[in-house]
This record gives C-alpha cells, structure tokens and sequence, in this order.
C-alpha cells in the first residue's frame, strides 16, 4: 500500500511541476510549430522531387530532409 502512495506522490509532483515549466518567452507558440514544420515538410518535398524525381520520393527522405519526426509526418 506505501508503494501505490509513493507512486501517486510522484506523479502528482510531476504534474505540478509540468504545469510551472513555462516556454521561453521568445519561443513559437503550439499552432506556429505545426505551421513552421508543415512548410519544412513541403519544402522538403518539393527539394526531394527535384532531386530524385516523383518515383523515388519516400517519406523517409522527406523527413530526413525537414528535419522532422515520422509521427510528426
């Protein structure tokens, strides 16, 4: 029973401790990242085409080339 506790606690603190991290005040908000990121991966796309053509274009060299994760993709 004093481990599940423990375990709550600690949960618990993290997430008081999420809600007090605040982003750099400079930093791009949530929609802006999307944003700027939807525009890498266009980019991107459109770089790749160029470069080895409509048939060998793959998501994999897309996201290598924005700089972006497959689950961000």
């Amino acid at each position: 029973m004093g481990r599940i506790r423990e375990d709550a606690a600690l949960e618990q603190d993290a997430r008081t401790l999420a809600a007090r991290v605040r982003p750099h005040p400079g930093a791009p908000g949530r929609g802006r990242v999307g944003e700027i990121q939807r525009r890498r991966m266009l980019a991107a796309a459109v770089d790749v085409v160029e470069e080895v053509g409509y048939e060998r274009l793959t998501v994999a060299r897309i996201i290598a080339r924005a700089r972006v994760s497959r689950k961000t993709f």
